[in-house]
């Protein structure tokens, strides 16, 4: 039935193509020749091991210019999964160029032509392989400045990743930048002001309507009362429950319920971590 739209009604509109400026599209090419040639490999590499062979092959057939033969529904899922290829990989390497960048520093052909030395050894390659399938599991941009600085610390001290760099890699592939905030709030805090082993740190809400604030306890030993050391304003309850849930998750520390408030027992050896990837 012809006549005006209703409320409701689906409305099309003319699509119209707008061009890219130049200078933008300059910008985001400007991208290391190293950092290229270490970025794309990597990335195809961890999906050919990691995804289906068949719609790996077709996609990536797809994505590359290839021609695979297909009829019905067979092409049109061929086209779908080339296209998702497609658009991950150029995400994802980007996000890798960008992790790259960073982890190159201010000394960048130094840092390379001393890593590049090392390319056969154990600890940088299991470094590089673990961070790069970090960066493709990654749920949020802002995990890769602090896998950034894990990487660069294992790679220029010759370590090779640890309980705590594989903790700190589950992490971050599950962080938001919400909860990556709350979290360096709460280590921060901790870090000023725990000289112990070990303590706990819990969100309080007062019964009252008081505002949120952040606790950190001293565990003195199991039949001790434990001891407040400080309070502090807390920014978010939910980001730093979120927090405490990724602190339990990746093996950095354990979520525990105190009186029915979030909290999360954390030892020292984790705060000095993740307080050096955590802060720029």
């Amino acid at each position: 039935m012809s006549g005006a739209p209703k409320h409701g009604d689906w409305i099309a509109l003319p699509r119209r193509r707008v061009p890219a400026d130049p200078a933008v599209v300059a910008e985001s090419e400007k991208v290391s020749k190293r950092s290229r040639q270490i970025a794309r490999p990597l990335v195809q590499e961890q999906i050919a091991a990691t995804g289906s062979a068949l719609a790996v092959g077709t996609g990536l057939a797809v994505a590359t210019g290839g021609s695979p033969i297909a009829t019905g529904v067979g092409a049109a899922l061929v086209g779908v999964v080339g296209f998702v290829l497609k658009e991950g990989l150029s995400w994802k390497s980007r996000e890798i160029d960008r992790w790259w960048e960073a982890v190159r520093g201010t000394d960048g052909p130094a840092f390379e032509a001393a890593v590049g030395a090392r390319s056969g050894d154990a600890d940088v390659q299991d470094t590089v392989m673990r961070s790069v399938r970090t960066l493709l599991d990654a749920f949020d941009p802002a995990s890769t400045p602090p896998l950034a600085r894990l990487s660069r610390w294992y790679l220029s001290e010759k370590r090779r990743p640890d309980a705590f760099f594989r903790g700190a890699t589950r992490l971050l592939a599950e962080a938001t930048a919400p909860s990556l905030r709350a979290l360096a709030e709460a280590v921060v805090f901790a870090n000023q002001h725990l000289e112990h082993d070990r303590g706990t740190l819990q969100v309080y809400e007062g019964p009252n309507g008081e505002p949120a604030e952040l606790r950190l306890e001293l565990h003195l030993d199991r039949n001790t009362r434990q001891q407040i050391l400080e309070t502090v304003p807390c920014s978010s309850t939910q980001e730093t429950d979120r927090a405490f849930e990724l602190l339990d998750q990746s093996g950095l520390g354990r979520r525990v319920d105190r009186y029915g408030s979030p909290a999360a027992e954390i030892r020292r050896e984790a705060i000095v971590g993740l307080l050096r990837i955590l802060q720029p």
